[in-house]
């Protein structure tokens, strides 16, 4: 007697076999893509020390382009500063960079420091320039100014 096989379907251990490395195969994606969103989260979440750091960088970059300029005196006060400096200019206006005066402020209603660009044009027409809050989460601000006697 011969014993003929059929082919019919799967046996119960290739049916087992295929689930469990399903399932591992499930859970090592699983693990994986878990582990790829919390780095996301933590990469995209900003830290206070960080804001902070890119604040005093951009600030002493600006400071250091800053000039004398007749037309933008330098104004510090104990919640205000504006200086001239080298800006982005518009296009329109012939360049990548022009002249323009730099604030910064203390602004209560934005709980934050707020920097004010305005370029040569708006300075002599006393239009408003771009503003935009570059510091969230601050309480307070007093700038402190040290010169030379004469």
């Amino acid at each position: 007697m011969i014993w003929k096989r059929r082919v019919q379907g799967f046996t119960l251990i290739e049916v087992l076999l295929a689930a469990s490395l399903a399932s591992i195969v499930g859970i090592a994606v699983y693990a994986n893509l878990a582990s790829g969103i919390n780095m996301m989260r933590r990469v995209v979440e900003s830290s206070p020390e960080e804001d902070l750091a890119i604040f005093f960088e951009k600030f002493e970059r600006e400071l250091q382009n800053s000039f004398h300029y007749k037309e933008i005196q330098f104004k510090g006060e104990p919640e205000t500063f504006s200086f001239a400096s080298q800006i982005n200019a518009d296009p329109l206006l012939g360049g990548d960079e022009g002249i323009g005066r730099i604030a910064y402020y203390f602004n209560s209603s934005e709980k934050g420091i707020s920097r004010l660009e305005q370029n040569i044009h708006e300075v002599y027409d006393e239009r408003e320039g771009t503003e935009r809050t570059v510091l969230r989460d601050v309480s307070d601000l007093m700038f402190e100014y040290l010169g030379y006697d004469s």
